[in-house]
């Protein structure tokens, strides 16, 4: 499996992290100041997620692992062979539940808790762009 490909997915989670941490209101209500901010976070979160997803697939393919089956069991897979920390990798998790809510739109989604998750993600994903780098640099 070619690391370009990883290194691409890896830029672009890098890219869409960056983008929402600079978006990113400092507090709920400044979420609705401005109705383009909403949706804007919305979608940079689930880039950051669908990208961690996609570098996760690849990177159990590159390690002979067989790819998950769940958006969600990419992360736990990574823990189960040793590729992430299994604190990181259960803290992010659930992160697809968010983005799967966000993506089919569901009616119940409660935004206060929306927003409490997101910024409870950020400092986790820039983690775990650490971590991928360092599996791509250490496994051969």
């Amino acid at each position: 499996m070619p690391d370009d490909l990883i290194k691409q997915k890896i830029a672009l989670c890098e890219e869409s992290l960056s983008a929402l941490e600079k978006i990113f209101p400092g507090t709920y209500d400044e979420l609705f100041a401005d109705p383009l901010l909403l949706p804007s976070v919305e979608r940079y979160f689930q880039l950051v997620v669908d990208s961690a997803v996609d570098c996760n697939n690849l990177i159990l393919e590159r390690s002979g692992k067989e790819k998950a089956e769940t958006y969600f069991g990419t992360f736990t897979a990574l823990r189960d062979h040793a590729l992430l920390t299994p604190g990181l990798a259960d803290s992010l998790a659930p992160s697809v539940g968010l983005r799967n809510a966000l993506v089919h739109r569901y009616e119940n989604i409660e935004r206060k808790r929306m927003y409490e998750s997101i910024k409870k993600f950020l400092p986790l994903y820039r983690m775990y762009l650490v971590g991928v780098v360092r599996i791509i640099k250490d496994r051969p």
